[in-house]
């Protein structure tokens, strides 16, 4: 018999905290009494902290569904819920959740989830959507979340608690943590899951499935950095996946992963395609010839036909002024993709800088910043922060499906914004990047045949590439740690002729045509935000 062919089985583990209430419990109680149970059934257990005495109240609650309590230290989180799982009637094939006093289930909620793994067999970890509220007010945020996404999650517990997981899955890890200095239970699963993420055994992305539905109303922590995994344990964690990973704080406080750089760097091409626009050139050029600490970069500027003689002169000086320049000449219409392969064929360096020649970068660590994370295997494509000059947000990661195709999430939002759900300060997984400022690996732009200059040849082709190295087995990412200035589009201006419109639909029905089924369904979304705003806003 198939797992999911059995009734349904959840054991629900309730833990209070010290600042838990007799009426804190009584919600979440009665939102198990509100599940219906023709299909499914539970086994809820209570964890009481100690000392017991100040929660005489805890047995006198909903006493027809037949709890187990059981006592543990607020010190030993990780070892409380463990007990609980180990004293549970629960069976492998039963499903986990772990939820603090207060949180509420949503009528009907164990039918739903019944419901949907039944059309996952191979799923052992769900995410559910989540609304959440702050202690002591009334006004909820809704936590609608992507699927897989862990790079979001070496840098943060963005599950929050609407995690399930199969019985048989946490005994196959030895059950959670343990350690005293995790202390919420969203790090606890963080923890777990990243465990499980550098277990050779597990192929994550297979058996992680999200339901795009609100299941748990919960009560939002408000410590600062309680709800982030301690230094020592991410540390080890990163340490099986690259022995020269180091953990730091950024500049807001959260820690963060510095992935080592190869022993030998390696070396960046950077191509610029520009054509006159010589004003946006030379601040482009200039500030990273003389902003960028990365030592090992060349810089290849494409001509495409260039008539002014300001921009010829400039060109022609800072190849010779720097031997870190080339300049080649496309003598031909422009066609953004050719013009790129034609770059990449002729560069010598390991890594492909996709750029603008309208970027100016804010610091000088943002191509190291970069290289971290496209020298790791696993990674395709890697996209930066970059905003208007009035500093408001042009672009942090593209969101499928806007507008039909594609577009920018969170544009034009402050600089300092944490974004929808924090999604603008940590690293995390996109299904595309801008190639406004793009790294690839060589080897990777080449095995997926680089950008597509038959069929879009001006717009969509970076997606296009993005969605081609995923289809190849890698993943794409976003970092907010390499920040940028981009003037958008300045040198090649709007789509206002005929022509441009005509080919602009042409390249709008190729990506439809080839990439509908993703493009209508993103896994770094959410189906229930908005494709029609750039804002993370309900639809």
């Amino acid at each position: 018999m198939k797992k999911n062919d059995a009734k349904f089985r959840l054991l629900i583990i309730v833990v209070l905290t010290p600042e838990s209430s007799r009426g804190m419990l009584a919600d979440t109680l009665a939102s198990l009494k509100l599940q219906q149970s023709l299909t499914c059934s539970f086994e809820c257990i209570v964890l009481v902290p100690e000392p017991r005495s100040l929660f005489s109240w805890v047995s006198m609650i909903e006493p027809d569904l037949n709890l187990k309590f059981f006592d543990y230290q607020t010190a030993k989180l990780g070892q409380g819920v463990n007990q609980a799982l180990s004293d549970s009637q629960a069976v492998p094939n039963d499903w986990v959740l772990v939820v603090k006093s207060g949180d509420l289930l949503l009528e009907n909620a164990f039918s739903a989830i019944h419901a949907f793994l039944k059309s996952k067999p191979s799923c052992y970890v769900l995410t559910v959507d989540e609304s959440q509220k702050g202690s002591g007010t009334e006004s909820l945020i809704y936590c609608h979340k992507p699927e897989w996404n862990p790079d979001w999650l070496w840098d943060a517990p963005y599950m929050h608690r609407g995690v399930l997981f199969q019985f048989g899955f946490l005994n196959s890890l030895n059950k959670f943590s343990i350690s005293k200095e995790i202390v919420t239970l969203e790090v606890l699963f963080q923890e777990l899951l990243l465990r499980a993420e550098v277990d050779s055994q597990f192929e994550m992305k297979s058996i992680v499935s999200r339901m795009p539905e609100v299941i748990l109303a919960s009560i939002r922590n408000e410590g600062t950095f309680d709800d982030e995994l301690p230094e020592k344990h991410l540390l080890k964690l990163a340490k099986y996946c690259d022995s020269n990973a180091i953990v730091k704080r950024r500049t807001e406080g959260c820690l963060k992963v510095h992935w080592s750089l190869p022993e030998v760097l390696p070396k960046v091409s950077l191509i610029v395609p520009t054509r006159d626009g010589v004003d946006v050139l030379k601040p482009c050029v200039d500030a990273i010839l003389r902003l960028t600490t990365y030592p090992n970069f060349e810089l290849i500027i494409i001509d495409n036909q260039s008539v002014c003689p300001k921009t010829l002169s400039y060109i022609q000086s800072i190849e010779k002024e720097d031997d870190r320049v080339r300049v080649l000449n496309w003598n031909h219409r422009f066609n953004y993709s050719a013009i790129n392969n034609f770059g990449v064929l002729h560069a010598s360096g390991e890594i492909i800088g996709l750029i603008n020649n309208d970027i100016e970068p804010l610091k000088s660590d943002w191509l190291t910043e970069m290289v971290r994370q496209v020298s790791r295997k696993e990674i395709g494509c890697v996209g930066a922060k970059l905003y208007y000059p009035n500093d408001t947000i042009q672009h942090a990661g593209v969101i499928l499906g806007l507008g039909g195709v594609a577009g920018h999430g969170h544009k034009r939002f402050p600089r300092e914004h944490p974004g929808y759900c924090q999604r603008l300060r940590y690293v995390q997984n996109y299904s595309a990047v801008t190639a406004a400022c793009l790294l690839v690996r060589k080897d990777v732009y080449n095995e997926v045949g680089g950008l597509n200059e038959r069929f879009l040849k001006v717009t969509y082709n970076d997606v296009d590439l993005c969605l081609k190295i995923i289809k190849a087995g890698y993943r794409n990412l976003w970092t907010p740690d390499a920040e940028l200035y981009h003037h958008e589009s300045i040198s090649r201006g709007k789509n206002n002729t005929w022509r441009k419109k005509w080919r602009a639909k042409l390249e709008f029905n190729y990506m439809r045509m080839k990439w509908s089924s993703l493009l209508d369904n993103d896994p770094a979304y959410n189906p229930n935000l908005t494709l029609v705003h750039e804002d993370f806003s309900l639809r």
